[in-house]
């Protein structure tokens, strides 16, 4: 069973899009021709540098351990930076999962690198969330599962609204 209260992801809005890369290329007109040129080049190695292809990501591998004889709950938490698919810019916050183990237990360094490796996808808060919870739950076989993001969004905050928020999702899985 799923029960998640992120909001339904929606289709990246071409308006939008086109709104954004008109308002960075007015930017790069004001500026000298080497600022503009260097200001690109620099955003598209970021970009390059810490983004992964939709075409060429793979989920990540988790070390899995053995969980006879555990008894307990694990608890993980860490950063998250994001990209909004919507607005090109970014979001950051912290995540915390939360399982009771099934038949495994995994390394905690895993954890960490599969948040990673999911946040290199240009996804939804929403998203990033529901991606995670399955692919732990999937992995992990959990008896309980609890994955939260709470994240900070510059689309949110440079925005129309034009001030700084959090926002939390959260998925939780268990079996029956």
């Amino acid at each position: 069973m799923v029960e998640t209260m992120a909001a339904p992801v929606q289709d990246i809005d071409r308006e939008q899009a086109v709104k954004h890369l008109t308002a960075v290329i007015s930017h790069l007109r004001s500026c000298s021709l080497t600022e503009a040129r260097s200001g690109a080049r620099r955003c598209m190695d970021l970009l390059s540098a810490w983004m992964e292809p939709a075409d060429t990501w793979q989920a990540p591998k988790l070390s899995l351990l053995d969980a006879k004889g555990y008894v307990g709950t694990v608890k993980e938490s860490g950063h998250i930076y994001g990209l909004c698919p919507h607005h090109l810019v970014p979001y950051y916050g912290n995540y915390q999962l939360i399982f009771l183990p099934g038949p495994y237990l995994v390394g905690l360094s895993s954890i960490s690198r599969a948040v990673d490796s999911f946040c290199r996808k240009a996804l939804l808060q929403e998203s990033l969330t529901q991606e995670l919870g399955e692919f732990f739950y999937q992995n992990l076989q959990p008896n309980n599962l609890e994955i939260c993001i709470t994240a900070r969004h510059f689309c949110k905050e440079m925005g129309a609204t034009n001030h700084s928020s959090s926002t939390q999702g959260f998925v939780t899985r268990w079996q029956r």
